[in-house]
């Protein structure tokens, strides 16, 4: 494991060669990946954006140590594809909850993308419309990979879930007719197997 600052890991990104042959298979995954992710955490003061490079036998990580605003710290190292899920479910602290107190809830059109916003007020705003306080988290998970149905091109998929002590909710498109967003309770189950969907290319289970 490397610890970079973002800069850092410009320089290592853009290298020729790898600057320590130790890291030599974090390199070629971040040069020539098959396919990426990120994932942010926030909350209504924190957000941390970690960042993965996969190829079908390394998965290159870049983690934030902490609020990216704050500590520009990050740990670069690489695991075998099969590990991925269950580092991304640990991340996360994916697991058990109480029954979600409430149905589906309406919540202001790009909730997905503001609950992990790098503005703080953006953040803060959506949280308080989804009547989340600071005991709340939200993630978003957003994959990248090559579609064989469009001679290379590439396809995007995403997963955004707002986690606290009302239980654990997904944050999907509104598909009754309106305009926004709705939280709709979920479970750890079920997240899980959401998660997993989005990791083909390392033949993750759905």
């Amino acid at each position: 494991m490397t610890r970079l600052t973002t800069a850092e890991f410009t320089t290592f990104a853009t290298a020729q060669q790898p600057p320590d042959e130790a890291d030599r298979v974090a390199w070629e995954a971040v040069r020539a990946p098959s396919g990426r992710l990120q994932l942010d955490v926030a909350n209504p003061r924190t957000v941390a954006v970690h960042r993965a490079w996969l190829t079908p036998d390394a998965v290159a990580l870049l983690l934030a140590l902490n609020d990216d605003r704050r500590d520009d710290r990050h740990d670069l190292l690489t695991v075998p594809p099969d590990a991925l899920p269950g580092l991304l479910a640990r991340t996360v602290h994916l697991g058990p909850r109480k029954d979600p107190s409430h149905g589906r809830r309406a919540v202001p059109p790009g909730a997905a993308d503001d609950l992990v916003h790098a503005d703080a007020h953006r953040r803060a705003a959506v949280f308080e419309a989804a009547g989340a306080t600071e005991r709340h988290f939200a993630w978003r998970l957003q994959t990248v990979w090559p579609d064989d149905q469009t001679s290379g091109g590439l396809t995007g998929r995403g997963l955004a879930v707002l986690d606290g002590p009302d239980g654990m909710f997904s944050v999907e498109e509104d598909d009754t007719g309106g305009h926004g967003e709705v939280l709709v309770p979920t479970n750890a189950t079920q997240v899980w197997r959401a998660l997993t969907s989005l990791l083909p290319v390392v033949g993750a289970p759905a």
